[in-house]
């Protein structure tokens, strides 16, 4: 899957349309349609792509992962409600001085 295809695929997935994406983003309609289209994209738009879409840059341009950061979230609930969850505290402690 391409670039382009992801894209839609966010955009169907998240339920929006071109225009809604545009606002949100302020990135033009017309770019977002010549992204559609396969024209290359520049990092600053994938960021603000990947933060609307909440999904990783990875995902948005390799295809590297599943989806969405809410996908990788119920992952992460579901490990916890099978393996259970653990916590780490961390105390200062004084350090005692050896006498000389």
């Amino acid at each position: 899957m391409e670039f382009k295809e992801r894209l839609a695929f966010l955009i169907e997935e998240k339920g929006t349309n071109m225009s809604a994406v545009s606002k949100a983003t302020g990135i033009p309609r017309s770019s977002l349609h010549n992204y559609l289209l396969g024209t290359e994209v520049g990092l600053s738009k994938l960021i603000i792509l990947a933060d609307f879409f909440s999904c990783s840059l990875d995902f948005l341009v390799f295809g590297a992962s599943e989806g969405t950061l809410d996908d990788e979230l119920e992952v992460v609930q579901a490990e916890i409600k099978s393996q259970g969850l653990y916590e780490i505290v961390l105390r200062k402690k004084k350090i005692k001085k050896e006498s000389e």
